[in-house]
């Protein structure tokens, strides 16, 4: 309970600029990362067992923007830029996927364990709605989109700018949705 005031205090306040006026990053860095642990472990444990892996999927996007981040800053120690680095990794990195992945990640983090949330529970309909809000997200650059710059990664907020997620969302729903509708048709018991 107290982690959670203390995130919420810091979050909603705008005080976390403050308090690293006066706090090094590098003293707080390590310090923001044990409420993150804090909170994952704490929301793994309070979940239902079975709905654990939902929020290690919610990880998923969090940690590509992570690692866009290090991508991105280490392009820039080095000279360069993500913008001219990227293109020259290939298939050695998805330089591309973690970035798109990264882009919005903390509601694709709600989206993803939404939906695997209820898929979980066998619950498909409303697992299939999480996702068609995905796919209306990133059809209009909420999520998944962007563009690199010599500034670095840039949001594309437009109309149909990530089709290959929107279309992958909307499919997802679709096959979601026959699933909830065999589901209905088919007994639980006659479907193992």
């Amino acid at each position: 309970v107290l982690n959670a005031m203390v995130t919420l205090v810091l979050c909603t306040t705008g005080i976390l600029p403050v308090v690293l006026r006066f706090v090094p990053l590098e003293v707080a860095a390590p310090v923001i990362i044990w409420f993150g642990l804090i909170t994952v472990g704490q929301a793994v444990s309070e979940v239902p067992s079975q709905q654990a892996i939902a929020v290690v999927m919610g990880l998923i996007p969090a940690l590509a923007q992570w690692v866009t981040g290090i991508a991105d800053t280490v392009a820039r120690k080095a000279g360069s830029s993500l913008m001219e680095v990227a293109p020259r990794m290939g298939s050695d990195l998805a330089v591309g996927g973690l970035i798109a992945l990264g882009q919005g990640s903390l509601l694709t983090s709600m989206l993803w364990a939404a939906a695997l949330a209820y898929i979980v529970q066998r619950r498909f309909a409303p697992a299939a709605a999480w996702l068609a809000v995905a796919a209306g997200l990133s059809a209009v650059g909420i999520i998944h989109a962007y563009k690199l710059s010599s500034n670095g990664v840039e949001s594309l907020i437009g109309w149909w700018v990530a089709p290959q997620f929107t279309l992958a969302y909307a499919g997802g729903a679709a096959f979601l949705l026959s699933c909830a509708w065999y589901a209905r048709r088919v007994p639980y018991s006659e479907q193992r």
